[in-house]
């Protein structure tokens, strides 16, 4: 019975990996794609100084990884409310 388990782990993890190496493939043509047209590609992120290195969020995101753009629109979001509240004193 465990080799029934294992061929079918080996072919969801195959399946797993076929569809991440396709998204990788996929945003690589992207980043041509925009590299060709002139628009500009991130290298580093908006929400810390790392560089972004991972090749899924390379050229196509401004953020090194969903945490860190998480984390920079929960601080966005807590400033435009803040922007808002002293507007209407200003006013």
């Amino acid at each position: 019975m465990a080799d029934d388990i294992d061929a079918a782990n080996d072919t969801a993890q195959g399946t797993i990996d076929a569809q991440v190496a396709a998204r990788r493939q996929l945003v690589e043509v992207q980043r041509k794609a925009k590299e060709a047209a002139g628009q500009a590609t991130f290298t580093h992120c908006l929400n810390c100084p790392d560089e972004i290195t991972d090749p899924v969020f390379k050229g196509v995101s401004r953020f090194c990884s969903v945490e860190c753009a998480e984390d920079y629109e929960k601080r966005y979001q807590t400033r435009s409310k803040q922007n808002s509240k002293i507007g209407q004193y200003i006013n």
